[in-house]
């Protein structure tokens, strides 16, 4: 079973690329966790991608410093470039949802 849920806020740039065909979206989820039992934080960034109508929303509705939820899977992609291999994993979302919303005054 391939399921993968994580929280964090969204940080870097959200690229947002749109054709007639569909549309993909590709932001960074910044997750922090607490590792054994010292008591300092740590963190770490994962690459997420959506695609269609989720893209649509991630590229539309959300920003930097967004608190999120991303349920997906784990995909893996090999590129190859000249003198070099570049292994990638990424989280191929299925859905983002926004866990809090910001009040404007």
């Amino acid at each position: 079973m391939n399921h993968v849920v994580i929280t964090g806020k969204i940080t870097g740039d959200i690229i947002y690329e749109q054709d007639r065909a569909t549309s993909m979206c590709s932001f960074n989820v910044k997750n922090l966790y607490y590792r054994g039992n010292a008591n300092v934080q740590q963190a770490v960034i994962i690459r997420c991608i959506a695609y269609g109508a989720v893209a649509d929303y991630v590229g539309n509705e959300l920003y930097q410093g967004c608190n999120v939820i991303v349920t997906g899977r784990v995909c893996y992609r090999r590129i190859e470039i000249p003198n070099s291999v570049v292994n990638q994993l990424y989280v191929g979302c299925n859905t983002v949802s926004i866990l809090e919303q910001e009040e404007y005054t």
